[in-house]
C-alpha cells in the first residue's frame, strides 16, 4: 500500500501535471493526489494501533513488514535473509492474529483505491492474495524466517516495478491530449472493474484456504481457539465502483 502511494504522489506531483496551469489534466491529477493522500492517510491510522501492539513485535522486527512510520517501503536485510531460526507456533498464532486486525484496514482501502484508478485497486488486491498465500505457506510448513523473507524480497521487487509501471501509464494518460485516448481509457473501465471483482473473488478464495489452515493449527494447538478467525473478502459493484465487506 505504501509503495502505490509514493508513486501516485512523485509521478503525479510533477510541475507539468500540478504546475499553475488549470488545464484538465492537472486538475484532475490534483483530485488523484488528493484521493490518494486521503487514503493513504486513512490506512496508516487504521494500521497504527495494530503495529503498536507487542504481540505483533516479531511480524515487524523478524520479517521485512512495513509500518506506517517508514512509507518509503522495507526490503529485507541480509540479516533476515540469511536468518535459518524456523517460525515458532506461538509466532504463527501472533502472524494469524495480525492478519485478521489488518483485514479490517484493507477493506475501505480496497474500496477508496478505485478513486484514484481501477488499475491500483487490482494492484492493492493482488497484493493481499500474494500475502494471503505466503501467510498460508508460513501456518502449514512451518518454514524458516530467512525462507520467508526471501519470499518477501521477490513480492516487494515486482510490486515496486509494477506500482511505477502503473504510475507511468496513469501520468501519460493525464498528459495526453488526444480526446480519443482518453474516450478509450473510459471504455475499459468496466473491464477493469470486472477485473477487480474476479481478483476479488480469487482473493476470498485464498483466505477460504487460509481459514481451513487455521482451524487445523487450532485444532493441533487449542490454546489458540481463542484468537480472532480470518474472514473472507466479499465484492459487489456499486455505481461503477466496488463495495466490499468481510464475512
Amino acid at each position: 500500500m505504501r509503495i502505490i502511494g509514493t508513486v501516485v504522489i512523485a509521478t503525479l506531483c510533477a510541475p507539468c501535471l500540478v504546475g499553475c496551469g488549470a488545464t484538465q489534466a492537472q486538475l484532475h491529477a490534483l483530485q488523484i493526489v488528493g484521493t490518494a493522500k486521503t487514503t493513504f492517510a486513512s490506512y496508516r491510522v487504521c494500521l497504527a494501533p495494530i503495529e503498536a501492539k507487542r504481540e505483533y513485535a516479531v511480524v515487524y522486527e523478524k520479517l521485512a513488514v512495513e509500518r506506517t512510520s517508514n512509507p518509503a517501503g522495507t526490503m529485507p536485510s541480509d540479516a533476515q535473509l540469511n536468518d535459518q531460526t524456523r517460525i515458532t507456533e506461538k509466532e504463527i498464532a501472533a502472524g494469524l492474529r495480525w492478519y485478521s486486525e489488518a483485514q479490517q484496514c484493507s477493506i475501505p482501502a480496497i474500496e477508496a483505491l478505485a478513486q484514484i484508478s481501477p488499475e491500483f485497486q487490482e494492484y492493492f488486491i493482488n497484493n493481499q492474495r500474494e500475502i494471503t498465500d505466503l501467510l498460508n505457506q508460513t501456518v502449514t510448513t512451518r518454514p524458516t524466517f530467512g525462507t520467508i523473507n526471501q519470499r518477501l524480497l521477490v513480492m516487494k521487487t515486482s510490486q515496486k516495478v509494477e506500482a511505477s509501471r502503473i504510475g507511468q501509464r496513469l501520468r501519460a494518460a493525464l498528459l495526453s491530449e488526444h480526446e480519443q485516448e482518453l474516450q478509450q481509457r473510459a471504455e475499459v473501465t468496466q473491464e477493469i472493474l470486472d477485473a477487480s471483482i474476479s481478483l476479488a473473488a480469487s482473493l476470498a478464495t485464498r483466505q477460504a484456504v487460509l481459514i481451513r489452515s487455521q482451524r487445523t493449527f487450532v485444532a493441533h494447538h487449542p490454546e489458540f481457539a481463542h484468537d480472532p478467525n480470518v474472514r473472507t473478502v466479499h465484492c459487489a459493484t456499486v455505481n461503477n465502483s466496488l463495495s466490499c465487506t468481510l464475512i
